[in-house]
């Protein structure tokens, strides 16, 4: 009779880490992000700018009263009209500030492109993935460093804490060993060996978004010049003409855009990664 394994050694031998699922995550946080921002309306830079500052006023008022109010039992230091000293009309509070409202620029408020970024979905798409890429690396090399310190020390409770940590191997797509410091450990050896696929997602990425922005660009080149003859001779036309230059030439940048941030991230990825396995010794 074949003795059953145990529930711990089921996974024993897979790798400890899977990175195109931590990439759907960062990218369903950022989709996340994008629609709690629509529905509450700060589709476009100014918006959020004002929603900002609406918040910081409120924080400050907040902080300021519980400053100004008086412990309990304390005598009221605010003088009454009958004090013979203070004249019954003087006013009791400062006179208010006037409020600096900033200049808005013509366009609306906020930098054309990221206006532009949030009232298109093309863009908000490009832009979303570049996002998500960004949160993609961070995550992972976050994680590389708290396996460092596993294979460096002899707790798994090194690095950061506990919880931060493992909120942070939930997002990296790690296997998730609460309550057995021994595996995560181990998990961090199988990484060192064999962890060289965490940047498999950014490779890709290094491709695809070029491709995807000289994709965007045919299509935005192909659409100005079928809204041209329309504006030949007449300048109050020539607006379709020039937004869909503008489709062309941004999806061209956030394609750029993109690229590069793979570019980085995948040269940081690696580093961190030759760092563990130097550090777990298989160098």
């Amino acid at each position: 009779m074949t003795p059953l394994r145990r529930a711990e050694d089921h996974d024993f031998g897979a790798l400890p880490i899977r990175p195109w699922r931590s990439l759907l995550i960062s990218a369903a946080l950022v989709a996340l992000t994008v629609a709690v921002f629509r529905d509450l309306g700060l589709t476009d830079p100014r918006s959020i700018a004002d929603a900002a500052r609406d918040m910081s006023r409120t924080a400050t008022t907040w902080v300021t009263g519980l400053a100004e109010t008086p412990p309990e039992g304390a005598p009221d230091a605010t003088p009454s009209p009958a004090d013979p000293a203070i004249a019954p009309d003087a006013p009791t509070s400062p006179p208010p500030v006037p409020e600096i409202v900033p200049q808005s620029s013509p366009e609306g408020g906020g930098h054309p492109l990221l206006t532009r970024i949030l009232s298109d979905p093309i863009r908000l798409v490009f832009a979303a993935g570049c996002l998500a890429t960004l949160i993609f690396i961070a995550v992972q090399l976050t994680s590389l460093a708290i396996d460092t310190r596993l294979v460096s020390r002899h707790e798994a409770r090194a690095g950061l804490l506990t919880p931060l940590a493992q909120l942070t191997r939930l997002f990296a797509a790690r296997r998730l060993r609460v309550g057995h410091p021994d595996r995560r450990r181990l998990d961090a050896f199988e990484l060192a060996s064999e962890g060289d696929i965490i940047a498999d997602p950014l490779r890709l990425g290094l491709t695809a978004f070029p491709m995807l922005g000289f994709l965007g660009t045919v299509v935005g080149l192909s659409g100005a010049i079928e809204s041209l003859p329309g504006a030949i001779g007449n300048p109050d036309a020539l607006q379709p003409v020039l937004s869909e230059l503008h489709v062309a030439f941004d999806t061209t940048l956030l394609g750029l855009i993109g690229a590069l941030i793979c570019l980085i991230g995948a040269k940081a990825i690696d580093q961190a990664w030759d760092r563990l396995s130097r550090r777990a010794g298989l160098e």
